[in-house]
């Protein structure tokens, strides 16, 4: 009873902070859904019981800054600091707010108290952007009047203007754009961009997905898509042959048939991705070491295979490990020089991250044969993603 005594007979710009109701020395170090400046003490208990969602305040009694919250103190990390008092309003009389102890203002507003009888509701910010397509779903946090609000649409899109808060409570007017999904859409997005790593978003049955790609030739007007490799691709045209079919012995082929026929082997760094379906260029060489060119999964060798069990020499790896991607299962490999070639295996991993082949066969030594992709197909990964700092995630610049 001394308690309400002592805040009713104060007038609400009494400064002096000895309530019972107060725990001095503290500071609630959450974020604050709300922030006044230059009130008084019982001004900032006042705005408190005046909007809906308050329950505790902290106030700094130097500067006057009177900061709301949405729980009581107690679910809150304080700390020690002696310029703030902390206060919960289940602590204070009602009776403070005068005729907006029932008031019905909506949660981004303040009740202010303008008879016995009467009141007003006075915005004080906005709330949530709400269950819009293609844009985050409604929080129900107030943001104050100018506050900016960052990434608004979901994962993959970006909102078409700079959304703010406005005096009247309402969200700038926004659409939300799809991010790029490839190189080129990248360089009209922002043509400060330049080759490197970036996220860019594929479209798959209505759901976009995020994905890492390497663009290159950002300056020109041909940007090409890569996908980086972190582990060893190869393609292997094998430079070694049978001297024996009966012992399976091998040696290295004649330099002639080395160079005649491209034997040799293609180590992949990276490896270019059609735009459309994920679908592989297979004879892109831009990133890649070789003797002689090999396309991506491809595998062949100079020996002819009658009546012997020798194992093919030919070999190739796709390993998409530590990528945004897995293989496809729908790709295609078919044999090249048939029916003197073999395709002895085609591996999937479980995960479908690596596939192996084991490809050779010629109809005579001059003639090299083995096996070739028709159509590599790259899916993304749905339990993997490299780390999100390895790559830039788009900031478009609007016009």
């Amino acid at each position: 009873m001394l308690a309400y005594v002592s805040v009713i007979m104060c007038h609400e710009t009494c400064t002096h902070l000895q309530y019972p109701q107060l725990q001095h020395g503290e500071q609630i170090t959450n974020d604050s859904y709300l922030v006044f400046d230059d009130l008084y003490p019982l001004q900032c208990v006042k705005t408190c019981i005046s909007s809906f969602v308050c329950h505790a305040f902290d106030y700094n009694v130097r500067t006057g800054t009177c900061s709301l919250y949405r729980r009581p103190s107690g679910d809150y990390v304080t700390g020690e600091n002696l310029n703030y008092v902390i206060g919960d309003v289940a602590d204070w009389p009602r009776s403070l707010a005068g005729s907006c102890v029932y008031h019905t203002c909506p949660v981004n507003a303040l009740c202010s108290a303008i008879s016995s009888s009467r009141y007003v509701c006075d915005v004080v910010g906005c709330l949530g952007t709400g269950d819009k397509t293609n844009t985050l779903s409604g929080d129900p946090a107030v943001f104050q009047v100018g506050y900016e609000l960052g990434d608004v649409c979901k994962e993959g899109y970006y909102a078409n203007t700079t959304v703010v808060c406005q005096h009247d409570g309402n969200w700038t007017a926004f659409t939300c754009l799809r991010l790029p999904s490839n190189c080129a859409e990248l360089q009209s997005c922002n043509t400060s961009y330049r080759d490197g790593e970036y996220w860019l978003y594929h479209s798959d049955q209505g759901t976009v997905k995020r994905m890492k790609i390497f663009c290159y030739n950002m300056t020109t007007l041909n940007a090409k898509d890569y996908v980086t490799l972190p582990y060893f691709n190869f393609a292997s045209r094998s430079r070694y042959v049978y001297s024996n079919y009966s012992t399976c012995t091998t040696v290295l082929a004649d330099p002639d048939t080395i160079a005649d026929h491209k034997l040799g082997d293609t180590e992949y760094l990276k490896v270019q991705l059609r735009r459309s379906k994920l679908r592989i260029a297979r004879g892109d060489t831009t990133f890649a070491n070789y003797t002689h060119k090999t396309f991506y999964g491809t595998a062949g060798d100079a020996n002819i295979f009658v009546n012997t069990t020798c194992p093919a020499l030919g070999q190739f790896r796709i390993d998409l490990r530590n990528t945004s991607f897995t293989v496809n299962r729908t790709s295609e490999w078919i044999l090249h020089l048939s029916p003197w070639s073999v395709m002895e295996n085609i591996t999937f991993s479980s995960n479908n991250q690596i596939v192996d082949g084991l490809c050779g066969g010629a109809r005579k030594p001059n003639k090299p044969g083995g096996c070739r992709s028709s159509n590599v197909f790259f899916e993304i990964n749905n339990h993997y993603q490299p780390d999100l700092k390895s790559a830039v995630i788009p900031r478009c610049v609007m016009n």
